[in-house]
């Protein structure tokens, strides 16, 4: 996996309470589904980020058509 260092780092952060939106972006851009909603999920259900702003953000893109990920920000709406 690329950027292994990155997400190392991002998990450490969120042991310290940082947002675990970014950490799920990260996933994304990477093409890596099941983590990156996997961590969606979670940052939607703790109000970290709405699903609004989700829907409009680049990182998402390639999500666009994802059955999974419609469903989750459906949920979160």
């Amino acid at each position: 996996m690329k950027n292994t260092k990155a997400i190392d780092k991002f998990q450490k952060a969120i042991d310290c309470g940082g947002s675990l939106y970014n950490l799920s972006c990260l996933y994304a851009l990477q093409g890596a589904t099941k983590n990156a909603l996997k961590y969606l999920e979670i940052s939607l259900s703790k109000g970290e980020i709405g699903a609004d702003f989700v829907k409009n953000d680049t990182d998402w893109g390639n999500y666009s058509e994802n059955e999974d990920f419609i469903l989750l920000l459906e949920k979160y709406k």
